[in-house]
């Protein structure tokens, strides 16, 4: 069972949905238009192979809670 993420939903001026779901410190996803930005992907915050891959993922910095390359490897 996927564990249930703090998600917000903004709705654009342009009819469109954009979706913000959050993990826990700076790791969070954006959705919108089923394209998936992930930022600080980090496994001890989300259980990354349960989520949708990522179509672009980005790392603030080189500190394990920035940056998890067995987090990053699920997602891509």
């Amino acid at each position: 069972m996927t564990p249930a993420y703090t998600t917000d939903i903004l709705h654009l001026a342009d009819g469109k949905e954009l979706s913000l779901k959050f993990f826990k410190h700076a790791s969070f996803a954006i959705n919108i238009e089923g394209k998936w930005i992930y930022n600080d992907p980090v496994s001890d915050f989300a259980d990354y192979t349960t989520l949708q891959k990522a179509d672009l993922i980005l790392v603030g910095h080189h500190h394990y809670d920035h940056l998890d390359i067995k987090a990053i490897r699920a997602i891509l």
